[in-house]
């Protein structure tokens, strides 16, 4: 009869280390996705930000090339002065036209909302005045 309790005890025994033994396969199998998938985030952000860079040099290329061509019709230090004023002009527009943006965005209440239900609730006033008559 002893031989019969051990035998239940002895398979729950096998039953706990093989379970905790998946766990920790589990366990290890996801920590190895996550570092797969980091090393690929790292690649993407990396890529990405080279673009971003390849991209400004691009602009500044393109810049060149409009100094270069306005410097056919004038001295090359005119024709870098034209287009600084005109990158000077361009960046000032979208600075101002940013700032008004978020101004306009910068308070978080909403207002057109409020102001609605405040005028709902003036009618719901009037017409319970009017319902009790």
């Amino acid at each position: 009869m002893d031989t019969e309790t051990n035998e239940p005890n002895s398979s729950w025994k096998t039953f706990t280390a093989d379970l905790r033994e998946l766990v920790q396969l589990e366990i290890e199998l996801a920590k190895s996705e996550l570092a797969s998938k980091g090393k690929h985030v790292a690649l993407g952000i990396g890529l990405l930000i080279a673009a971003a860079l390849g991209g400004l040099l691009l602009i500044a290329t393109l810049v060149a090339v409009v100094i270069l061509a306005v410097a056919l019709a004038l001295p090359g230090w005119a024709a870098a002065l034209v287009v600084a004023g005109l990158l000077l002009l361009f960046t000032g527009a979208c600075l101002l036209i940013g700032i008004r943006s978020l101004r306009s965005a910068a308070s978080p209440l909403p207002k057109q909302a409020i102001e609605t239900s405040k005028e709902n609730l003036e009618w719901l006033k009037t017409r319970l005045r009017s319902a009790r008559k």
